[in-house]
């Protein structure tokens, strides 16, 4: 047993501890072996990669939403686009161009997302890839990008994500 008000051991047949005089009440004695609580901790991307999935929903959200604002504003472009120039022809093109790259993009974030919560094989180099396209989009896109390189890059990824794929 131990002291409640010093921690010093006390023998199982004494009222008293022998150090600061208090006197112990009850207690059990201390076992010969214990054993510490050991838990199953898990490798940091087995940690992280459930944060890494609601970070792409929410980037493949801010993309979808992106694609929608930019289609919306590339049908209304013939009423505020005139003139005879390239703008009447090339302002619709481009936002046009916007809206796809924006709708790959949601669709690249939403798959990556899918294939690393199912925990797929293929899932980890998705996620790189989109990490790296999202790279060009300040300020979320690119901490995402590099939160992801980062965390699927790091030295134990690829054997840790191998051991933890579902086939």
């Amino acid at each position: 047993m131990f002291c409640n008000k010093c921690g010093a051991v006390v023998d199982a047949g004494s009222n008293s501890c022998a150090r600061c005089g208090t006197a112990v009440v009850g207690g059990s004695p201390t076992p010969a072996y214990s054993s510490p609580a050991i838990g199953y901790v898990g490798s940091k991307l087995a940690r992280r990669l459930p944060v890494l999935v609601v970070l792409w929903i929410i980037y493949g959200v801010l993309e979808a939403a992106r694609a929608a604002a930019f289609q919306f504003a590339a049908h209304l472009s013939r009423f505020w686009v005139t003139g005879p120039d390239w703008s009447r022809w090339g302002a619709p093109g481009i936002l046009h161009w916007v809206v796809m790259w924006s709708a790959c993009g949601a669709l690249l974030a939403f798959f990556a997302a899918w294939g690393l919560h199912e925990r797929r094989s293929w899932a980890r180099v998705v996620a790189i890839v989109s990490a790296v396209f999202a790279l060009t989009h300040p300020p979320f896109g690119t901490i995402l990008g590099i939160y992801t390189l980062v965390v699927l890059l790091s030295a134990d990824a690829a054997t840790n994500y191998e051991r933890m794929v579902r086939l």
